[in-house]
């Protein structure tokens, strides 16, 4: 663990270097050392400054809209991002950040829309998944964090849940499941929808499909959805070691 010191050491030196040179790339390790270290204003100057320089710095541009959020200045922050968007649809830190930001501003429509497109690109994705919870929560607040689920009486934690169904059982997460071709997650939710609400026919009629397809051998993935889902998941890996990286290109 990096210690204070080495903290405090490394910022001096990046202070140091983008003095001298204002318009070196490693205005982005500058800037994320002031993120860390809590001095967001200065972070923004700085990703402001080298984005002039570099305006297609992506992870540059991710950095600002974070220090502008935790600065509360939101209209700024959803600029950056959906900039982010525009260019990178797949970059997966970006639209985190903007379903989470639109949560938070209580554009519950616009939040639903923003959190398929991130279930599309990562259909399991844990902080996705607790937004769309605070979403299908109308007694919590977008700007308070969702409470744990209440111990079920005579034990001592949350309700069981089976490793292949997600605590969040919605409509919109079944239909992602069936769209990438998880069809047995897909029928789970259903299920479960089915039982809170089981004179939905609509909801029937499509765990009724599900069934079908999983007693044809339909919903086993193919090789070809084996290697996309693998490409898919190496493609986040490299994107999460360029946001690492001060040295990556600028059109990444």
């Amino acid at each position: 663990m990096e210690s204070s010191a080495d903290s405090s050491s490394r910022l001096e030196r990046l202070e140091r270097i983008y003095e001298e040179n204002p318009e070196t790339r490693l205005f982005l390790a500058l800037a994320e050392e002031y993120f860390r270290d809590g001095q967001l204003e200065k972070a923004v100057e700085v990703c402001r400054g080298g984005l002039k320089t570099y305006p297609g710095y992506t992870s540059a541009r991710v950095t600002l809209a974070r220090s502008l959020i935790e600065l509360g200045q939101d209209t700024e922050a959803e600029e950056a991002l959906r900039a982010v968007l525009d260019n990178s649809p797949d970059n997966l830190v970006a639209a985190r950040l903007l379903g989470k930001l639109l949560v938070r501003r209580g554009r519950v429509d616009e939040a639903r829309d923003q959190l398929d497109r991130l279930f599309a690109l990562s259909p399991d994705d844990e902080e996705g998944l607790r937004l769309l919870r605070q979403l299908d929560e109308p007694e919590c607040s977008a700007s308070e964090p969702v409470p744990e689920p209440e111990p079920r009486p005579g034990t001592d934690g949350p309700p069981a849940e089976t490793a292949d169904a997600p605590q969040i059982k919605t409509s919109t997460l079944a239909r992602l499941y069936e769209e990438q071709g998880l069809y047995d997650k897909a029928l789970t939710v259903y299920e479960t929808l089915l039982a809170r609400d089981p004179g939905n026919l609509e909801m029937a009629r499509k765990a009724e499909e599900l069934r079908s397809r999983s007693a044809a051998g339909k919903a086993a993935p193919s090789r070809d959805d084996t290697a996309r889902r693998k490409i898919e998941a190496l493609g986040r890996l490299l994107d999460a070691a360029r946001t690492l990286s001060p040295d990556h290109t600028v059109n990444d």
